[in-house]
């Protein structure tokens, strides 16, 4: 919360108000409907800062009282280089604790957050801000009266909707516009390309990439995932992994989890054992979690061939530099980290020698230097005072620990669970306050929020973080802006990101921000409802529960289509624009018994604005109790083990018809969505049938990349899925949806079009998905009326099926086909020397989206060259020969590759001086056909005509008039021309004489003073039009 003044004076009140504050996201101007109400709601933008892009945002406040001085609105939206800046000189970076907003006087660029006057209007105050730079931001309203005392401010969120409910602030997530074009792919260093069960087998970063050194058979690899239509990779920790109270075997996790009074998870090793699999409750595990880090700023060196963290680094970095592939294609990289808790034994690294043990060395332990870096057990308001008094985490009481772990204190803010499990409850707070009290070490609750310079640099060691990894990867201080965008690692995905408080990820987030404009912050936050809506007011991306509605779905349902629509409107109403990941399982769940079904509800997805997502092996088959070589059952799933040597050789090695073809329907779907503005906007409308209600079969829904646009220059795209892997399914479709008084995808009754499937699966054909399905174009009337009709296959059974009538999404892309009309070719009826020019002016009309032109050229009636040009060239130069005629014919071509059907041409027969339209003739440059005495090239030169004799440049007359000179001749409107004299007839004694003229008559007149006995007059032409 914007801090006004001491949490202590919040929490004493203040009277009920009822101002009112609204907010009109993406708008210049005020939005009725379509405005929200400022407590507590939330703003997702998207802009690119390197293409100068900006949102506007409208603000409206009305007080509600009487007496009103001033209104401002007070925020720190486009401020993040701020965040990190001590304006008010307390020894703390201001977005750690922001300065008292009392002390920020209206228009002063001082400060973290800047208060912008608003101006009158009716009912109220106004104002429009522009979101030019990405970050975490809040906004809230303050206003004076007549007589309040200098410096005093009233603020909207100080006032209570109910006793002692106060309103809080807007939040508004300024994200990266390329968030909504993500394809994600989640990754595990160590299994994805291992060779087997051992040490000597593993996969490390070199082996992604297939670079220097590698060992591992290139199987997964860059090329691999850009074949899929990835563009995001998610690591898991790449961290050195904790030694002391790590994840020992299933027994160890059993066996702890009882003695520590939590349930018993029943945890096994479930193993392959070459498709003889067995379950080994005693299975040593190698390493454990890597979501318990023992060091944040160091690589976990079995991700090397080396095997030294200095290794691990150089081969991390140059994995990212391989992926950055020089900003061309790159393949983002995303880190995954848990702020919220440590291994038992982290060490303090560079970073936290700095700010918590000068006299410490970076491999020192933390909690035997600093343990009030960790939360108390017992009450997690207060902070451990020794190594033997730290609290496992998390904080929450309603489930088990992570008992490899200490939980980070952070500070106390109102959605911390003090204790377990009376303050549980608390996770669910919306309230919003941050108490920055230090106090008593020995005490909690009000006024003791322990905000000292420990705690403070807490949150400066995470926020180190982001910036100690770019620095690592290649994004140093001052890269420039375009080279962020591609440069070092991309984003972060925050494990538990729930456990730290808001106002801790805003500061994170704006720091790590000013170092690359880009960087995408994903929040891991699976409770849903209150707490993932906490992480959707900082958070880019929200990898939330959705993934559970997945798997709940029942494919032999009556309601399986409108149950998808149910998951991604909840989550639209629930997070506005907020972009959330898209996955079917994770690292933490078990996947399908059927990997058909996996990939079905990826196709779903892919039609969904939000972040799609791959597991690795569902590309090649992966199963709930399939596909690599160990799965750890834990709580009854079986998933990927990660915490000991394990590899994909099972999926790698497996031929199965059913599972080959898996990979190139995802690639087709990835493929497809990666082309498609479409099917990465927010827009869209779930379709019905013609006749009626919801197919259940067939997820069905339009995409569309703005309302109303044409489809000829606007992409717009009907997707269907076929949710039933094991029958045909067809329907037929309603897309006569108005809005705004016409259709909703532009599609009008006198235009004609046609579709082709940009998701077609092409490992047999590879030009299947530029292929018009319709055999003849369908009129706009014919597609209101009559709707559009699909037919999408099963999974086949054999090969012949796949080559014939293969499983895939319909992405179907409208397509307008109508032919475009074609310009006439202009020209001048002649042309001098060996070249000459025809023009058009485009005709089209704004349904007609012209991508190019063929111009045809033909010498005395023959073809001699055909060129396409693009759609912004209106002028064609040909080189011909003197003597020859010559003829245009025109093609417009649409963006659809439609051809016109009625090409522009050249009159047939003779040059015609009278029409525009006419053939040329070439004439010899210094020939005179007229005979006027004047060569072509001069008659040029002049803009006289060539094949007309009493078309000439010349003298008509000279008279003297006083002391003046005045020349008469023959001229053209809009050349220009300028007197010159001499006293002698010989060259080089001309000079100019008065000023230009440019011609607006067939006769001009130029004159000069005579000065001397003799005097040579001549008219120069100097330009053209």
């Amino acid at each position: 919360m914007i801090a006004r003044f001491p949490l202590a004076a919040i929490l004493c009140g203040t009277p009920l108000a009822a101002s009112t504050l609204k907010i009109s996201a993406s708008s210049a101007t005020r939005l009725t409907p379509g405005e929200v109400e400022g407590n507590y709601s939330t703003s997702h933008l998207f802009l690119n800062e390197v293409a100068g892009e900006t949102v506007p945002l409208t603000l409206f406040f009305d007080p509600q009282t009487l007496g009103v001085e001033s209104c401002e609105i007070l925020t720190n939206l486009n401020r993040r280089d701020r965040a990190v800046l001590d304006a008010n000189g307390d020894g703390v970076h201001d977005g750690i604790k922001p300065p008292n907003a009392n002390t920020i006087p209206a228009g002063s660029d001082a400060h973290y957050f800047k208060a912008y006057p608003m101006s009158g209007v009716s009912g109220g105050y106004q104002l429009t801000l522009s979101a030019q730079r990405t970050g975490a931001y809040r906004l809230t309203a303050r206003y004076r009266l007549i007589g309040d005392a200098p410096g005093t401010y009233r603020y909207y969120n100080s006032e209570q909707t109910s006793p002692g409910v106060f309103k809080r602030d807007h939040a508004l997530v300024v994200s990266p516009a390329t968030v909504r074009e993500m394809v994600m792919y989640e990754i595990n260093t160590l299994n994805i390309e291992a060779e087997g069960t051992t040490e000597s087998l593993r996969s490390t970063f070199v082996d992604l990439w297939d670079g220097p050194g590698a060992t591992r058979t290139p199987r997964w690899n860059l090329d691999h995932a850009r074949g899929l239509g990835v563009n995001w990779l998610w690591f898991q920790p790449i961290h050195p992994i904790g030694i002391d109270g790590r994840h020992l075997s299933a027994t160890d996790i059993n066996n702890r989890n009882i003695a520590l009074g939590y349930d018993n998870p029943n945890a096994t090793t479930w193993r392959w054992n070459g498709g003889s699999p067995f379950e080994d409750v005693n299975y040593p595990y190698a390493f454990g979690s890597p979501y318990a880090v023992k060091n944040f700023f160091e690589v976990e060196p079995r991700m090397s061939k080396a095997n030294t963290r200095a290794a691990a680094m150089q081969e991390f970095q140059d994995f990212v530099a391989a992926a950055d592939n020089g900003g061309t294609d790159s393949m983002n990289v995303m880190l995954d980290a848990p702020f919220n808790h440590t291994s038992f034994d982290c060490e303090l690294g560079a970073k936290g020698v700095e700010y918590f043990s000068p006299a410490a060395a970076p491999g020192d332990q933390i909690r035997n230097r600093e343990a009030r870096f960790f939360s108390r057990s017992g009450n997690y308001v207060q902070r451990a005072f020794s190594a033997g008094s730290i609290a496992s985490a998390p904080d929450r009481g309603d489930f088990g620990k992570f008992i490899d772990t200490y939980d980070v204190y952070w500070g106390r803010y109102a959605a911390l669970v003090d204790v377990n499990p009376g303050g549980n409850g608390n996770k669910d707070s919306e309230a919003d306050w941050f108490d920055h009290s230090v106090g008593n070490e020995g005490f909690s609750g009000d006024g003791n929020g322990h905000f000292d310079t420990v705690m403070q640099n807490v949150w400066r060691y995470f926020a180190d973080y982001c910036l100690h990894w770019l620095t690592q990867t290649g994004c140093t201080p001052g890269t420039p802006a375009l080279e962020q965008t591609w440069k070092g690692i991309d984003g972060l995905r925050a494990d538990f990101a729930q456990g730290i408080p808001p106002q801790g990820w805003e500061y994170m987030v704006n720091a790590a921000r000013n170092r690359k404009w880009n960087f995408a912050f994903m929040a891991e936050s699976l409770d849903g409802g209150a707490v993932t809506y906490r992480s959707a007011r900082h958070f880019d991306i929200l990898n939330e529960n959705i993934l559970f509605g997945m798997k709940g779905l029942n494919v032999g349902s009556n309601s399986m289509t409108s149950n998808f629509r149910t998951l991604f409107e909840s989550r639209r109403n629930s997070y506005g624009q907020g972009v959330v990941l898209l996955n079917t399982t994770s690292h933490d769940e078990d996947n399908y018994g059927d990997p058909w079904q996996a990939l079905l509800r990826y196709a779903a997805c892919s039609t969904i604005d939000g972040v799609p997502m791959i597991f690795p092996g569902q590309e090649l088959g992966i199963s709930n109790q399939y596909g690599y070589d160990l799965l750890e059952k834990n709580l009854g799933k079986f998933i990927p083990h990660f915490k000991t040597w394990n590899s994909m050789m099972p999926l790698w090695t497996n031929t199965d018809l059913g599972l080959d073809q898996l990979s190139p329907v995802y690639a087709a779907i990835g493929r497809a969505r990666r082309a498609s503005p479409a099917l990465r906007s927010p827009n869209r409308y779930f379709l019905d049938q013609v006749i009626g209600g919801t197919h259940q079969r067939i997820f069905s829904v339009a995409k569309y990349q703005a309302e109303n646009a044409s489809p000829a220059t606007s992409d717009v795209v009907f997707g269907f899925v076929n949710l039933d892997r094991d029958a045909d399914r067809n329907g037929v479709f309603n897309v006569a949806i108005d809005r705004n008084g016409s259709n909703l995808f532009g599609i009008k009754s006198g235009r004609s079009y046609n579709i082709r499937n940009l998701a077609a699966y092409t490992a047999q054909n590879p030009s299947r998905d530029d292929v018009l399905l319709w055999p003849s174009s369908r009129s706009g009337s014919q597609l209101l009326v009559n709707g559009i009709d699909v037919f999408l296959k099963k999974v086949p059974t054999d090969t012949a099926g796949w080559t014939s009538a293969p499983y895939e999404a319909q992405f179907l892309k409208l397509l307008d086909v109508t032919p475009p009309p074609s310009p006439a070719p202009l020209a001048n009826y002649y042309g001098i020397g060996s070249s000459g020019s025809f023009s058009w002016v485009p005709n089209g009309g704004p349904d007609d989206a012209i991508a190019s032109w063929q111009v045809e050229i033909f010498e005395n009636d023959i073809l001699v060259s055909t060129v396409s040009l693009p759609a912004a060239q209106t002028s064609y130069v040909f080189s011909g020969t003197p003597g020859s005629v010559y003829r245009a014919r025109i093609t417009a071509v649409s963006t659809a590759g439609v051809s016109s059907l009625t090409p522009g041409q050249s009159d047939i027969g003779p040059p015609n001086p009278a029409s525009p339209t006419t053939s040329v003739i070439l004439l010899e440059a210094g020939s005179d056909p007229d005979g006027d005495g004047q060569t072509n090239a001069d008659e040029q030169a002049a803009g006289t005509n060539a094949l007309d004799a009493g078309s000439v440049f010349r003298v008509g007359g000279i008279v003297r008039s006083g002391a003046q000179v005045q020349v008469t001749f023959s001229s053209v409107p809009g050349y220009s021309y300028r007197l010159e004299s001499s006293t002698a007839l010989t060259s080089g004694t001309w000079s100019d004489v008065g000023s230009i003229l440019e011609a607006t008559a067939a006769v001009s007149m130029l004159e000069a003073p005579l000065d001397g006995p003799r005097r040579f007059f001549r008219v120069r032409v100097v330009g053209g039009p």
